[in-house]
């Protein structure tokens, strides 16, 4: 599976990809896979000025982490999808909220985009406490949450490179501890996800002039 998300992240037509892969389970007749196109407009739009780290669109991080749902994982229920896309939505673009998510897609993407958001800054005293609430939320996941999470999880650590090397140490350490044991319990890309880790680290160990 490893050859898998090279691919998959490596493709020059995300969005082609992922349709055609969609298609066959559901054909573009079907209304849930007009929900599907529907939510990838509906992203694309939201977070249409909005950019990561790494200098990529924080969409194209949506669209990458459905692509690892689908063809990697195996994902093929459309609430899913539609929440792969939408996952950081409500918690990075200001003003959408999870009632906006609910009455535009329904209750099946709604719970699993409210599972993949933090919840407001205002409820904690700080970020750490805030960031250790929401990856410990995920120990008792069920595994259709982790099936949406995990892929996030992967792909942030594929694309840490462009942040400082505190906030690679801080991510890092919560997919060591929290979920790359999730992903080997749930069979979720847990070889992916320590490949990921190590790669991490090897650049660190490389930077610091021990290999």
């Amino acid at each position: 599976m490893l050859k898998c998300v090279d691919k998959v992240l490596a493709t020059r037509s995300p969005k082609r990809d992922l349709f055609r892969h969609i298609k066959k389970f559901l054909p573009e007749t079907d209304l849930q896979y007009q929900e599907i196109l529907r939510a990838y407009a509906f992203a694309k739009k939201a977070c249409r000025n909005r950019m990561r780290e790494d200098g990529s669109t924080a969409f194209g991080h949506g669209v990458s982490v459905a692509l690892i749902a689908v063809i990697c994982v195996g994902v093929k229920n459309p609430a899913q999808i539609i929440a792969d896309l939408l996952h950081d939505v409500v918690e990075d673009i200001k003003g959408k909220t999870h009632a906006e998510i609910e009455a535009e897609f329904g209750q099946g993407p709604s719970y699993y985009v409210r599972w993949s958001s933090k919840d407001p800054r205002e409820e904690f005293p700080n970020k750490t406490a805030r960031d250790k609430a929401y990856s410990e939320r995920f120990l008792d996941a069920p595994t259709d949450v982790l099936e949406n999470k995990l892929p996030d999880v992967l792909h942030n650590l594929r694309t840490l490179f462009a942040c400082d090397i505190q906030k690679q140490k801080r991510i890092v350490e919560i997919a060591r501890r929290i979920y790359l044991p999730l992903a080997q319990k749930h069979n979720v890309l847990s070889r992916e996800i320590e490949a990921a880790i190590i790669r991490v680290e090897a650049g660190w160990a490389r930077s610091s002039g021990c290999l």
